[in-house]
C-alpha cells in the first residue's frame, strides 16, 4: 500500500494519471518478494485527501506486469550507466510532480 496526499484521480477517464504509481507499486511488490520471500496478491493506492467515495485504487498482482516493469527499470538503469540520455519523457503527467521539472523544461511543453 502506498499513501497519496493529493486528490484521487479519475482512473476511468485518465488512466495515465495512475500508471506511474502502478509501476511504483510493482517495484515495491518485486522487492518484497525478493527480499522477504512474501507473495503479493494486490497493490493499493490510498488517497488520504479523498472526502467522498472509496479512497482506494487497487491493482492485481501479475507476474507478467511485474516482469515488464522490472525490465523497463533495468533498461533505464542501463541507459543511465551508459550515459545514454537521448530519450525523452513519455509520461508528461509525471512532470507535474517531478523535482527536476524546473530544470529540464519538459513540463512546459
Amino acid at each position: 500500500m502506498d499513501y497519496k496526499t493529493g486528490p484521487k484521480p479519475d482512473i476511468e477517464g485518465h488512466p495515465e494519471r495512475v500508471e506511474h504509481y502502478r509501476k511504483q507499486l510493482e517495484i515495491y511488490a518485486y522487492l518484497i518478494e525478493k527480499r522477504y520471500g512474501k507473495k503479493v496478491r494486490r497493490m493499493h493506492l490510498y488517497y488520504t485527501n479523498c472526502q467522498n467515495g472509496d479512497p482506494l485504487i487497487t491493482f492485481e498482482w501479475t507476474r507478467s506486469a511485474i516482469d515488464h516493469t522490472v525490465a523497463e527499470i533495468s533498461e533505464t538503469i542501463k541507459n543511465i550507466e551508459n550515459k545514454n540520455f537521448e530519450g525523452s519523457v513519455t509520461n508528461s503527467y509525471a512532470c507535474t510532480f517531478c523535482d527536476m521539472r524546473f530544470v529540464c523544461g519538459k513540463a512546459a511543453t
